[in-house]
């Protein structure tokens, strides 16, 4: 596991998520959100230069927008 996926999968998961919200049931999730942890599950069947360059696409998005 590379550095990247290392913190999308500690600081920005689902179960991340629902600690830092507390929304439990996911209802209050935005369609960004979604779609970042939709790709990010993409992700991992990539290419590794592929999926490195992707997986830094997400967490930048994840930095600089949150959980918004």
């Amino acid at each position: 596991m590379i550095g990247i996926e290392y913190i999308l999968e500690t600081d920005w998961k689902q179960s991340a998520y629902i600690i830092a919200t507390g929304d439990t049931q996911l209802v209050n999730v935005s369609d960004r959100v979604h779609h970042l942890w939709r790709d990010s599950s993409h992700a991992r069947a990539l290419p590794r230069d592929n999926r490195i360059k992707e997986q830094a696409r997400i967490l930048s998005d994840f930095q600089e927008n949150g959980w918004a």
